[in-house]
């Protein structure tokens, strides 16, 4: 609720500093007074949680943050579902990882619900990209 209020008038890059720090600040309090924070504070681990904490989610979440404004919140949250299928799939492909049937199946699904769902969106999608680049 508090962010529907805050982030709507921050620069993207603004709302997700915003995120980032409500979201470290509130799990590393849980994570310390349930005795959870262990972290060798080494410099080699201290690079680790920085390059994990950016890649892997200050950067998913200003992409989304910016696709958001792009295509508008059903649109983004419609294609955000194809997010755990992708995820998979790059796994097979660059981590060499074997997907079983059931993640096949899964991904299925979920491509096919995206397709349902915004299927008959692209087309009106192209002409609206192609008036705003005219």
């Amino acid at each position: 609720l508090y962010g529907s209020r805050l982030l709507p008038g921050l620069p993207p890059v603004s709302a997700t500093a915003v995120i980032m720090t409500s979201a470290a600040v509130v799990w590393t309090a849980y994570a310390s007074l349930n005795g959870q924070l262990a972290v060798d504070w080494t410099v080699p681990q201290l690079a680790l949680i920085i390059g994990f904490a950016v890649v892997g989610t200050t950067i998913p979440v200003l992409t989304f943050i910016l696709g958001l404004r792009l295509v508008g919140p059903s649109r983004a949250a419609i294609l955000s579902t194809f997010e755990p299928a992708s995820t998979v799939l790059l796994a097979v492909i660059i981590l060499g990882e074997i997907a079983n049937p059931i993640q096949y199946v899964g991904g299925a699904l979920i491509l096919a619900s995206v397709v349902l769902l915004e299927g008959p969106g692209w087309r009106a999608s192209r002409v609206l990209a192609q008036a705003a680049r005219e």
